[in-house]
C-alpha cells in the first residue's frame, strides 16, 4: 500500500496533538509523520514582538524540536528555515520577502517554500534534487501583493534552491545559500 501521510502544525498545549497522532496511529499504524517549520514576520510587522524574522524563526525553530522530541515525528518539512536562508543571502528585501509582513511574498518567496517541500518530500523518494530545477516563474502579474513581488529568474532561483537544500540537511540553523 501506499505511505500515508500526516503533516502537523501546532504545539500541545490543549493535548490535541497527541490525540490527533493516537488517532493517526490507530487507523494508519504505519504512518510517516511530518511536521513543519513555518516562515517568521517581516522584522516591521506589528504583531512581531521580536521585531526580528530571525529572533521569530528561532522561537518557532526551538518549538518544532520540542514537538519533535516529544513525539514520534518522523521528519520535518524546514520551509521556514529555508526561507531564513533566502533573507540572509543579498536576496532579502526591506520587507523580509513577504508580501505584507506576514505570508510569503509572491514568486522568489513561495518558490524557496515549494522548493524545499520538493527537497524534504520528494527527492528523498527519487534521488532528483531541486538544484538546477529549470522551473522559473514571473510574478510581475502579482497585483494583489502590499508589496513587490519578485520574479524568478535565471539570476535567483539557484540560490533560492540551494536556501531549500541547506534547510532540510540543516533544519535549525540559519545558513546563507550564496
Amino acid at each position: 500500500t501506499a505511505p500515508y501521510y500526516a503533516m502537523l502544525a501546532g504545539d500541545n498545549s490543549d493535548g490535541s496533538l497527541e490525540e490527533l497522532l493516537n488517532t493517526i496511529k490507530k487507523h494508519q499504524p504505519n504512518a510517516t509523520i511530518g511536521f513543519y517549520i513555518i516562515h517568521s514576520y517581516w522584522d516591521e510587522y506589528e504583531n512581531n514582538k521580536e521585531q526580528s524574522s530571525y529572533g521569530r524563526w528561532k522561537l518557532i525553530c526551538e518549538a518544532v524540536q520540542r514537538v519533535q522530541s516529544n513525539y514520534k515525528i518522523d521528519f520535518i518539512i524546514p520551509y521556514g528555515t529555508a526561507v531564513e536562508n533566502l533573507r540572509a543571502s543579498s536576496l532579502n528585501n526591506e520587507y523580509d520577502l513577504t508580501r505584507d509582513g506576514t505570508h510569503c511574498g509572491y514568486g522568489l518567496c513561495r518558490y524557496t517554500a515549494a522548493c524545499c517541500y520538493y527537497e524534504a518530500l520528494i527527492a528523498p523518494r527519487t534521488g532528483i534534487s531541486v538544484l538546477g530545477n529549470s522551473v522559473r516563474y514571473d510574478a510581475s502579474h502579482m497585483t494583489s501583493s502590499i508589496y513587490p513581488a519578485i520574479s524568478v529568474t535565471e539570476n535567483n532561483a539557484r540560490i533560492a534552491q540551494q536556501a531549500a537544500v541547506l534547510a532540510v540537511q540543516n533544519p535549525y540553523k540559519c545558513i546563507n545559500p550564496e
